[in-house]
């Protein structure tokens, strides 16, 4: 707010249309004109029903609504306790919006490498952000995520919206991930064959350890790149996979 709209009648009519009789919901005296473009400037918040009505220069008689929703914005805030991490490591942002701002109908968190920003497998989506009625539990709003990302420096970003105006705080390379990041590479089809070799698909690590937990076999581990299963000596298999990085200290 102040939001200010260019309405444009674009009813259809073999008729000419002599009168337009515009309401816009917000407690202003209906406008009657024949012009087929008005301009009205809502100035409080809320969730407006914009009507129209028209005649015809033989007397016919029609009408349509539209909704309009008007907001303002809501100075987003958030806090990071702690800037570097581990994968594995439980990522928090803490949300320190002032509760009295409007009401925010969402918010949305965004947390991406500086040179890929708000791609959409970033996105998060927290609804109902403000309770007005205790008790109320703002922890709600805060951003809680185990980390799985590939090493480097991520920027944060915390967008509110309050009825489609939204308000955005971006904090550039606020967060750093650490290597290792573990990962299990599979070729075949593990439902088509008695063998499966598994690889290893770790990036930044120095050492990593194979886990293997069968039905028909004892325990046992393994530092190889790559490992083979035989479900006929084995049975089924819990496989863990652990990645080491000397220099960070951290372990995924």
């Amino acid at each position: 707010v102040p939001l200010t709209i260019n309405f444009n009648d674009v009813s259809v009519s073999t008729d000419e249309v002599t009168e337009r009789i515009w309401d816009f919901g917000d407690g202003s005296s209906p406008t009657t004109t024949s012009n087929k473009t008005i301009t009205h400037t809502f100035t409080t918040t809320g969730i407006y029903t914009v009507q129209l009505a028209i005649k015809t220069k033989s007397g016919c008689t029609a009408n349509t609504q539209i909704e309009i929703r008007v907001g303002e914005k809501t100075d987003p805030s958030f806090t990071l306790p702690v800037d570097s991490f581990c994968n594995g490591d439980f990522f928090y942002a803490e949300n320190t919006t002032h509760l009295d701002t409007p009401n925010i109908n969402s918010i949305t968190w965004h947390m991406f490498k500086p040179e890929n920003p708000f791609k959409q497998d970033s996105l998060v989506t927290e609804e109902e952000f403000y309770n007005p009625w205790p008790p109320y539990n703002r922890d709600q709003d805060n951003w809680h995520m185990q980390l799985n990302h590939d090493s480097g420096w991520y920027t944060v970003a915390l967008v509110t919206e309050n009825n489609g105006c939204f308000d955005t705080i971006v904090k550039e390379r606020a967060v750093y991930v650490h290597h290792p990041k573990a990962g299990i590479e599979v070729t075949e089809a593990v439902c088509n064959t008695n063998e499966i070799t598994l690889y290893n698909a770790s990036t930044g690590a120095d050492s990593i350890r194979w886990q293997v937990i069968s039905e028909k076999h004892p325990t046992y581990g393994s530092s190889h790149d790559t490992l083979v299963i035989k479900r006929n000596l084995q049975g089924d298999s819990k496989i863990r996979l652990t990645a080491y990085n000397f220099e960070s200290g951290c372990v995924h």
